[in-house]
């Protein structure tokens, strides 16, 4: 038990000091990450570091124990495993270069000085690791050809940590953990121009690669290889740690964005759990859209977990707790995270630097799953919510083409009648057209557009349900754009000086007068508005406007004056008062 709790002190301390080493599974210069532990049945060997570089089985080496999970093991003559090249696999500034092996020998077959570990290509070469006849280990770059070998030697038939590194003017390898020499090397990786694949097991210095002569005879396990040189630290951590089969992930792996100032809360789940004591996880998300608010430890470990206070560093919050309990196993959540919305945008949330830890502190590393933050779909100003002022904003935009437009929901370069009944298909989460439409449709949200935007929206082969949704929609807001009853409304302001609006609507189409009376009964102004559509005229844009002077353009007096509707055979008056 003494043992278990320094260890945990040390854990601590060591995620206190070093602000959690960014050089797991979500570390962009972690380029190639192979721990055999998954092999499908078509030789596809699975790299879990973010850029899926995955390899292929070439022979048969067997899939075996290793030294965590499972490894791979080489005859020594026609087996090893090609992993196609891509762009990020090139390195230019630095390397590290890192694996577990088991072999019975130094050299290569038939009398070769060396076995090949990890190699990528030849002339341009950016990195071959070897096992040499000296019993060391050593890493061939493009450059000057120098005898450089570790000073120290690894032992044979027994699991040994290699790792070699070039940049910051230097090569350095380590074994176990601990400096197995270095000399002074200034020289620029090749970058760019190596296009070679990568092998494992193998190396490019003969043609074919079929040629025995540096084939790897033994047992490889958890090749890991970085475009940057790592810290000590960071190459014991990575040392000490295998790649366990359980998922760490981000729950739910993808969610739309609530509104600003809103809270978004999201999940820390693991899945296929193994006697688990502890965790150690480093979350970052963009901090241009989330601010990090809170977090709890959960239910997975026991209530008596020691929780460590949460890392918050910029774009990056780091969590770690641990029990002193058995440890736990299955599927479940480590904690919970809370953010506010900043901004209502496309984002991600990454798991970099994950470890779980055992009853006897060993750590893994497990897979990680990350997740976005999305915006609403038709959430075209982006304040959260889908309403009609999207609505407008596309009905505004219409006939704008290019890139990255707002309005262009369906982002097809243009914005269009497709955009606009695509948002109106997202207008909250009932196909019924709730009650707080009822007066505020506004331009261009008129009666005439919403029957021209229907007959071209049906015109459109689209069985999409959320188009479907949107004509739905648009007949919905068409049918309350029609009054019931023809009604004469309060003006407003009132009192007023020296201007006012007064609003109206019609049930159906008519020739429409308004007459202005003071209290004499005698006509101060007639605003004759001509043949009007059946509709809303309530917004200052559609009601009609009296600027408070009569017939002959003068101002009237402050006090009493009455305004009368006329609409066909409807009628009806209303007073107002001026006040100066």
């Amino acid at each position: 038990m003494e043992h278990r709790f320094q260890s945990i002190i040390i854990s601590v301390v060591a995620i206190s000091f070093w602000a959690i080493s960014t050089f797991a599974y979500g570390d962009p210069s972690l380029i190639l990450s192979l721990s055999f532990d998954e092999v499908a049945d078509d030789g596809t060997v699975m790299d879990t570091s973010q850029y899926g570089n995955h390899g292929t089985i070439a022979g048969s080496p067997a899939l075996v124990d290793g030294k965590f999970g499972k490894a791979l093991e080489f005859n020594g003559e026609d087996t090893w495993v090609e992993v196609p090249h891509h762009d990020s696999l090139n390195v230019r500034a630095g390397v590290t270069v890192m694996a577990w092996i088991y072999t019975p020998r130094y050299n290569g077959p038939d009398g070769a000085d060396w076995q090949g570990i990890i190699a990528k290509s030849n002339t341009n070469r950016s990195y071959s690791l070897y096992t040499e006849v000296g019993g060391g280990i050593q890493l061939s770059t493009t450059g000057p050809q120098i005898s450089d070998s570790s000073e120290k030697q690894f032992s044979l038939n027994e699991w040994q940590h290699v790792v070699a590194q070039v940049g910051d003017g230097t090569k350095r390898y380590w074994i176990n953990g601990k400096d197995a020499g270095s000399i002074p090397f200034d020289v620029l990786l090749p970058g760019k121009v190596d296009q070679a694949s990568v092998l494992i097991g193998n190396t490019h210095d003969t043609e074919p690669p079929e040629n025995p002569d540096r084939h790897f005879l033994g047992l490889i396990d958890e090749i890991r290889l970085w475009n940057r040189v790592l810290s000590e630290p960071e190459i014991i951590s990575q040392m000490q740690s295998g790649t366990a089969s359980s998922i760490v992930s981000i729950s739910p792996a993808s969610v739309k964005s609530p509104a600003v100032g809103e809270q978004l809360v999201l999940s820390l789940n693991i899945t296929g759990g193994e006697n688990v004591a502890g965790y150690q996880v480093t979350v970052k998300f963009d901090p241009t859209a989330l601010k990090y608010a809170s977090s709890e430890n959960a239910d997975y470990l026991p209530a008596s977990a020691l929780t460590v206070p949460a890392i918050v560093i910029e774009d990056t919050v780091t969590l770690a707790a641990t029990s002193l309990a058995d440890g736990s196993g299955g599927d479940g959540t480590l904690a919970t995270l809370t953010f506010e919305v900043v901004e209502v945008k496309p984002s991600m949330v990454h798991l970099l630097d994950t470890l779980l830890t055992n009853e006897l502190s060993i750590s893994l590393r497990p897979r990680v799953e990350g997740a976005e933050i999305t915006r609403l779909e038709g959430d075209v100003n982006g304040d959260g919510v889908v309403n009609i002022q999207d609505l407008v904003a596309v009905a505004t935009s219409f006939g704008q083409f290019g890139e990255n437009i707002a309005a262009d929901v369906t982002g097809d370069g243009i914005v269009n009648i497709t955009d606009l009944v695509f948002v109106a298909g997202n207008l909250g989460e009932s196909a019924g057209a709730p009650s707080v439409w009822y007066g505020e449709l506004e331009e261009p949200l008129t009666k005439a557009n919403l029957q021209q935007w229907l007959r071209e929206a049906r015109q459109i082969n689209l069985t999409d349900p959320t188009f479907q949704r949107g004509i739905l929609v648009l007949e919905q807001l068409l049918a309350v754009s029609t009054p019931t009853q023809t009604m004469l409304l309060p003006n407003y302001p009132n009192p007023f000086n020296p201007e006012t609006w007064i609003p109206y609507q019609l049930s159906e189409a008519a020739v429409v007068r308004i007459t202005l009376y003071d209290v004499t009964g005698s006509v101060v102004r007639s605003l004759d508005l001509g043949h009007q559509a059946a509709g809303y005229y309530r917004s200052r844009s559609e009601a009609a406007y009296w600027d408070g002077r009569n017939h002959l353009n003068e101002r009237v007096a402050s006090g009493v004056y009455f305004y009368h509707l006329q609409a066909g055979e409807f009628s009806a008056t209303r007073r107002m008062l001026i006040l100066k």
